[in-house]
């Protein structure tokens, strides 16, 4: 890159000056930074804040000397001047840290924070699984041993099957459950109704207002079961926009009392699962985390058939029927209500029976994540107290 065009790239960049101090840990990305910074109390932690504009200069013209100005050679100049001997992420489908160069004292760990599919806008697909030593990472944290085969076929790495961090990492609720029904918002803000969706059908698409009216119709069938059977409905936030998304909720649920419950940074609802005495997922990995939890939960997800993707379906990837006792690819009202209804009856014996089958479709369950402490207690990870609240 010549002089004048990084010059150029400085100009319009948010720039630090402050040289970096040496560390022992780069976390790459401030999503889920917190909880990884609580498993190395002792480590000199930095964590960088790859979404935002800003960077550090003197780490921008080290990158360039070394003919990198992307982002995954401002990652590599970040660990060569601190010294870091591991880089660490939750982003594990930003395909950059999996094309760090690695040296003898670095390593690089990822953690898996939602379902991947094979699509290139979700997990970017290498031509051929990457063999040099110079490509791939070193620990690869997933949900489960079912996402071990897909993942090799993009990134080499050391495969440990951990289940969700941040659902270890949060201690379930002792049984207090509420007489009410948690529904797992999945609405984006950003995106305006006529948004167009492509699906894998030849020149298909769908609108993403459509996406909504469909979840809306299983939602109201949901409100119909709590209003029958005397139970509270509770609507679990996603969008950073609160205002904006408890607005389209009241607007499409007109008279329907419901309490809704906005999801803030480093909050993840995991114990608004619990204390639910039935969650409802529509395509949300919550869902999955939820059931790996224990908790009585239901799938409703029409998107494998909206959009003709096969990996929208429950359970994959490995191939379930469209319908089973707490799960529903058509979501016809009288199919939602007949699920709600048997899945709110069974005793909670009768509920572990049901799931237990299934569990190898469901995010590992590690409560206080024992298997990440223990691969990396050579960098400092030691385990936090855990157990129920």
């Amino acid at each position: 890159m010549r002089l004048s065009q990084v010059l150029q790239r400085l100009r319009t960049t948010s720039l630090e000056w402050r040289l970096p101090k040496r560390v022992d840990i780069l976390i790459a990305f401030t999503d889920t930074a917190n909880q990884l910074m609580s498993y190395f109390p002792d480590q000199r932690i930095r964590v960088l804040d790859l979404e935002s504009p800003r960077r550090n200069a003197w780490m921008l013209l080290l990158a360039a000397l070394r003919g990198s100005f992307r982002v995954d050679g401002y990652i590599a100049a970040w660990t060569s001047f601190t010294r870091a001997s591991l880089v660490l992420s939750a982003q594990d489908n930003f395909q950059p840290l999996w094309n760090l160069r690695r040296k003898k004292d670095v390593s690089v760990a990822l953690v898996q924070n939602g379902l991947r599919a094979p699509d290139p806008n979700i997990i970017p697909v290498s031509k051929q699984v990457p063999d040099s030593p110079t490509k791939g990472v070193d620990f690869y944290f997933c949900f489960n041993d079912l996402m071990r085969p897909l993942l090799r076929k993009s990134v080499t790495a050391n495969f440990i099957a951990l289940g969700s961090f941040r659902s270890n990492n949060s201690p379930l609720l002792s049984p207090s459950e509420t007489r009410s029904i948690a529904y797992i918002s999945t609405l984006r803000t950003d995106l305006p109704l006529d948004h167009i969706v492509l699906t894998d059908s030849d020149n298909s698409c769908v609108r993403y207002g459509d996406i909504l009216d469909s979840r809306i119709a299983i939602l109201r069938e949901v409100v119909t079961f709590c209003i029958n059977n005397e139970l509270g409905l509770r609507i679990l936030g996603k969008d950073r926009n609160h205002a904006k998304e408890h607005a389209f909720y009241l607007q499409r649920l007109q008279g329907v009392t419901f309490e809704f419950i906005p999801r803030h940074p480093n909050q993840y609802h995991y114990q608004g699962c619990d204390a639910a005495r039935l969650t409802v997922s529509t395509s949300s990995t919550l869902g999955l985390e939820s059931l790996s939890r224990g908790n009585r939960t239901i799938i409703l997800n029409k998107l494998s058939l909206l959009l003709d993707q096969p990996f929208q379906r429950f359970g994959w990837p490995k191939e379930l029927p469209d319908e089973g006792r707490f799960w529903s690819t058509s979501c016809s009202p009288a199919r939602i209500q007949e699920i709600l209804r048997d899945v709110n009856d069974l005793s909670d014996i009768q509920w572990k029976l049901v799931v237990d089958p299934y569990r190898e479709v469901l995010p590992v369950w590690d409560p206080g994540n024992a298997q990440f402490v223990e691969a990396l207690r050579t960098f400092g990870a030691r385990q936090r107290r855990t157990g129920t609240t």
